[in-house]
């Protein structure tokens, strides 16, 4: 039996309307060799009805009952018969040249067993581009967003480490990390290959959903974690605590909650005084103080 070098992991809940642009955009690779696996988290609409107009043996369907997509990519993942794993949201899709892309990156490199990761660009016009230079590859990775759709992983890392189903918002960072333990982490320079949609129901949307204070549950496991002891240096994580504390303060100035915004600038600022941002938080600050919130966080 033949196995695809490419496996494609969509997870999807309720985006039967979006979910078309992302199949897509995978049907229509240039490198053919692949499987697409649409783990369906127990969605209520029409996804079924919508992934079932598709013909090509490549496409597979299964439904799960609703655990959200941590549960559903492990799904995938335990399903997939791909030498590498690749990940695309249902709200996102590839440009054509994305898998040949990965696969010639892949192939000049020996096919290793490692993760790898690319740019992302945003429909908004937003590219997200890495300097790949780093003393320290924990601190790296805690400092950098890497979204899921960005990484193909070898089947064999996979195999052994999944994503932690406790966690739904920056769970692609403590999987990266649990990773980078015992396998490469390699960038692959270039275009970016994977766009992202903008669109206010996106669950990364921090003023409406909060993922802040999601994204902090996560990095206090981490740091609690032994595996990770010594791994960072204090002024990184002391940046990144701070960056979610104000993270935090803009959903709750969203929400009109001025003393709950107020308490988290406060533990932002003190984090991490010597922080890039601190005059302009100083200003919210200020404005919150005297009942005002911002113009630009209502």
């Amino acid at each position: 039996m033949a196995f695809p070098f490419f496996s494609v992991i969509i997870p999807t809940y309720n985006r039967a309307t979006l979910i078309v642009k992302a199949i897509d955009s995978v049907l229509h690779q240039s490198f053919s060799d692949w499987e697409l696996l649409i783990v369906d988290d127990g969605s209520t609409d029409d996804t079924k009805e919508v992934v079932s107009n598709y013909k090509d043996a490549r496409i597979k369907y299964h439904f799960k009952e609703n655990n959200e997509r941590s549960a559903a990519r492990n799904r995938g993942i335990e399903l997939s018969t791909g030498l590498y794993v690749c990940f695309l949201d249902s709200d996102d899709y590839y440009l054509e040249n994305r898998l040949d892309v990965l696969h010639q990156e892949i192939v000049s490199r020996n096919n290793p067993v490692a993760m790898f990761f690319t740019d992302i660009s945003f429909t908004d016009g937003i590219v997200l581009k890495y300097d790949f230079i780093f003393d320290n590859i924990f601190d790296y990775l805690l400092e950098n967003i890497i979204g899921v759709p960005q990484a193909v992983i070898h089947s064999d890392i996979l195999n052994k480490i999944k994503f932690n189903e406790s966690f739904f918002i920056a769970e692609d960072l403590e999987l990266w990390l649990r990773i980078a333990l015992h396998y490469p982490v390699v960038y692959l320079p270039g275009k970016p290959t994977v766009v992202a949609l903008q669109h206010d129901n996106r669950t990364v949307n921090e003023k409406k959903f909060n993922q802040g204070a999601e994204r902090l549950k996560v990095l206090k496991y981490i740091f609690k974690n032994t595996d990770f002891r010594n791994k960072f240096t204090n002024k990184i994580k002391r940046k990144r605590l701070s960056d979610t504390y104000f993270s935090i303060a803009r959903h709750y100035m969203y929400k009109k909650n001025i003393c709950k915004a107020l308490t988290h600038i406060f533990k932002s600022i003190l984090l991490f005084y010597n922080h890039k941002q601190t005059k302009h938080k100083f200003y919210v600050l200020m404005n919150l103080l005297i009942g005002k919130i911002p113009q630009e966080y209502r």
